[in-house]
Parts: structure tokens; C-alpha cells; sequence
């Protein structure tokens, strides 16, 4: 269930899954881009990961927060600082 539910909210933008994702596993996961070959140990638990672009191969364990201080502009589209 937790891989479909990450296949709807980062390939989807689908806030339900985004939601169900936060309910059932206590994870945010907002990404502008992710590789499909990434995966999650332990349905990544614990785990937010916001504004972000993870490239192929990676694996993100549980407890782990990766986040930027750019935002993407999906009118312009480009990332853009917005000082956090």
C-alpha cells in the first residue's frame, strides 16, 4: 500500500495520497522530482522530505528529513529561494 500511495502523491500531486501517506506512516513526502527507482526502508517512517529532487538509486531509511530553501515556481518553472 505504501508504494502505491507514493506513486500517487509524487508522480500525481494527489493531496488524498499525501495525506493517507502522513496518516498511515507518519511521513511527509513533497517532492517536485523523484526518480522512480528510489526506494524506502521501512515505508519511511518518520520521514519528511520537501522540496526536493532525488535522483536514481537512492534509499531513504526511516527518521530522515531532506529539505531546501528553494521552492519550485510551477508557472515559471524554476526553483526560487524563499529564504527558510
Amino acid at each position: 500500500m505504501f508504494e502505491q500511495l507514493l506513486k500517487i502523491n509524487c508522480f500525481s500531486s494527489r493531496k488524498e495520497a499525501a495525506e493517507e501517506l502522513e496518516k498511515l506512516y507518519s511521513c511527509e513526502i513533497n517532492c517536485i522530482e523523484i526518480d522512480e527507482s528510489v526506494r524506502f526502508a521501512h515505508h519511511a517512517r518518520g520521514c519528511t522530505i520537501i522540496a526536493a529532487k532525488i535522483c536514481e538509486n537512492v534509499v531513504i531509511f526511516q527518521n530522515v528529513t531532506i529539505g531546501t530553501n528553494m521552492r519550485y515556481n510551477k508557472v515559471n518553472n524554476e526553483w526560487e529561494n524563499h529564504r527558510c
